[in-house]
């Protein structure tokens, strides 16, 4: 019990150290600003942060711009989309039967291939860092197909 009691006592005298810091360095911060818009006068320091904060929005503007523009486009001139996606198809299933579809699992010989929605399941969870498949939602397999076969964003 004793020691409880210490270590309440010092956890209050800390909040109460942290307190008075914390006042302290208001107060500083206060007084200075203070100075400052004495020295400069309020219709100036109004005139600033004005004008910071225009420039900050210019270059908010500017960057969101940037960050939220489209990729350039970088498709090949001779890509057919469906052709790649069958390709895509066959790979899949061709793994899934030699049992390398899966790092988690080792097929024997002996075991049927999985049907292709199994084997569909398995790969987007491999490609999805290993997250369940019931876990992986449909806009971000449509964004996958997307830019993976069609070099488009959704």
């Amino acid at each position: 019990m004793i020691e409880q009691h210490a270590y309440t006592t010092r956890c209050w005298v800390l909040l109460l150290k942290g307190f008075a810091a914390a006042c302290v360095y208001w107060g500083a911060f206060l007084c200075l600003l203070a100075a400052f818009v004495h020295c400069i006068g309020f219709d100036k320091l109004l005139v600033m942060v004005c004008a910071v904060e225009g420039v900050f929005y210019v270059f908010f503007l500017w960057r969101s711009a940037h960050l939220g523009a489209q990729p350039l486009r970088h498709e090949p001139e001779a890509h057919d989309s469906s052709a790649s996606f069958k390709r895509f198809k066959a790979l899949i299933m061709t793994e899934h039967a030699q049992g390398r579809g899966s790092r988690t699992q080792v097929r024997s010989p002996t075991c049927p291939p999985p049907s292709t929605d199994q084997a569909f399941a398995e790969y987007f969870s491999l490609w999805f860092l290993g997250a369940p498949f019931d876990s992986i939602k449909r806009q971000n397999v449509r964004e996958l197909l997307a830019y993976g076969f069609h070099y488009s964003s959704v």
